[in-house]
């Protein structure tokens, strides 16, 4: 999984449909290409029999020859590049799907401030009007919040593990038991504090 930091998380939160669209478009082209590439591989790749049989002579079939295996090489080695740079997009949306999925684990305020500052790119004097909060107090819950979204993206929990374990943190901490670690339903709840010391 590709590493991110806080400018990428902002990018992505920004500007996630625009780039699956381009992910996507990328993809088609580059197999398109395969496809083409895979069509000239089979023209060119012309049995020892067909050049033996041609007219001329025999270093005219040579050099012919050759050439065909050099553009033969030529042709697999961009079929390789292409390969590579699918495999990178495929990551690419990978990162993209993993950020955007942790970003819906969020509770607020988090997800509503990060939500109306980069997907709905909101004014930040706008936003911070609206959350009815001093400068600082807004800060620290935005700057939190990107904080979040990078622990959960690098921990190895599922989405839906890191839903259940952030807001039974919170209930626990409402109810005054802390951030104790606790059985529920048959598997072992993980508090937000322990993954924290986990990434360290």
């Amino acid at each position: 999984m590709r590493s991110l930091d806080e400018a990428a998380v902002k990018d992505i939160l920004q500007n996630r449909e625009k780039k699956i669209d381009n992910i996507h478009r990328k993809m088609i082209s580059l197999y398109q290409e395969l496809e083409r590439n895979d069509e000239v591989l089979e023209t060119v790749a012309y049995p020892k029999t067909e050049l033996s049989g041609m007219s001329g002579g025999k270093g005219n079939h040579k050099d012919l020859g050759d050439v065909l295996l050099q553009y033969n090489r030529q042709i697999c080695n961009r079929n390789e590049e292409i390969r590579k740079i699918m495999w990178e997009l495929v990551e690419e949306e990978d990162s993209i799907s993993r950020l955007w999925a942790c970003f819906y684990a969020l509770n607020d305020p988090f997800y509503s401030i990060l939500n109306a500052l980069y997907v709905e790119n909101q004014l930040y004097q706008a936003v911070e009007n609206n959350f009815d909060m001093s400068h600082k107090t807004f800060e620290k819950y935005r700057q939190r919040g990107i904080e979040l979204l990078l622990l959960f993206y690098n921990s190895d929990e599922s989405i839906a593990k890191l839903m259940r374990s952030y807001s039974k943190e919170k209930t626990d901490k409402r109810q005054g038991r802390g951030k104790k670690e606790q059985k529920h339903n048959g598997y072992e709840q993980i508090s937000l504090s322990s993954l924290e010391r986990k990434e360290k």
